[in-house]
């Protein structure tokens, strides 16, 4: 990993990176890719992968309405 890691803990959703676990946005884009890239590959089906996918997406999308939420997160007019 290129870039420090600052731990924020935000998303909840822990890799294990060098027998760590850490946050998927603590961690440097290209060992997300990384990771996201070998998950993939390891699903056999395309049915396999979209819902490996959809359950990222799900996790992150409540982790992001939890933070609207919770800070009143509303757009600047």
């Amino acid at each position: 990993m290129s870039e420090a890691i600052k731990i924020r803990d935000l998303d909840r959703m822990y890799l294990r990176v060098n027998g760590e676990s850490l946050c998927l946005t603590d961690l440097p884009w290209d060992t997300v890719e990384s990771w996201a890239r070998d998950s993939l590959a390891k699903r056999p089906t395309a049915e396999a992968r979209e819902d490996f996918l959809l359950a990222i997406a799900r996790h992150l999308h409540e982790r992001l309405r939890y933070f609207g939420d919770h800070f009143d997160v509303v757009p600047s007019e």
